[in-house]
């Protein structure tokens, strides 16, 4: 990465997040953790705070770090990259998006930038993995794929509520991926709300849930 080979005594394999493939952890001489996956691409790296530099850069410069490392990495020019400073953790961070005809896809990556210019953290989900003709999503019938899902949370919380109040579904968001056979799948994912009502009170116990959804049209 950025000419600078890499390497360290190995941890652990897990799955993790949207990912079909596995991450394979490591430990590096400086007791920092890196994973790759399983084609021997840098997914995550934590460095820790670092305060080997005084100095404080712009956003601008910042960002410009973070764009160096996830391009030596990745292709960026196909993500969308967004911004946010963080003043108690003292840094800025920087999000790679990668959007197919308007969707956003599961293919992201996150670096943060400490106020130096020092990485303190870099981490991603399905890098470089989901690449998806624009056709194929003009063909996706996104209001019937709500539909399925409605229909689907209706059935998994059916006795849910008889328990409570309400059961709410909010903060919907959909997610084109790719699965492990090669084809596309949409990830749902979705906040459950189990609201008890008593008189003018409120209690509510939430939950995220995702779901994945294939197109089965065709089989």
């Amino acid at each position: 990465v950025k000419g600078e080979s890499f390497s360290g005594t190995y941890q652990l394999t897990q799955y993790r997040g949207y990912n079909y493939y596995p991450l394979y952890r490591y430990l590096d001489s400086n007791g920092n953790f890196f994973e790759i996956d399983d084609t021997g691409i840098l997914a995550s790296y934590f460095w820790g705070k670092s305060s080997s530099k005084e100095e404080k850069l712009t956003q601008d410069d910042c960002v410009r770090i973070a764009k160096t490392f996830v391009g030596s990495i990745v292709d960026i020019k196909r993500y969308d990259v967004s911004v946010e400073e963080d003043k108690d953790r003292e840094g800025y961070k920087v999000t790679f998006t990668k959007y197919t005809n308007g969707l956003k896809t599961t293919d992201s990556a996150t670096v943060f930038v400490q106020y130096n210019g020092e990485l303190y953290s870099y981490s991603s989900y399905m890098l470089g993995k989901v690449n998806v003709d624009a056709a194929v999503v003009d063909d996706l019938d996104i209001n019937g794929v709500v539909d399925s899902i409605n229909k689907k949370l209706d059935q998994i919380y059916k006795d849910t509520k008889n328990t409570y109040s309400r059961v709410d579904f909010t903060e919907f968001e959909l997610l084109l991926t790719v699965l492990k056979d090669g084809s596309t799948g949409l990830v749902c994912s979705v906040v459950v709300n189990c609201v008890d009502t008593l008189g003018e009170f409120e209690t509510t116990i939430s939950e995220r849930i995702n779901l994945v959804t294939v197109d089965t049209s065709s089989s």
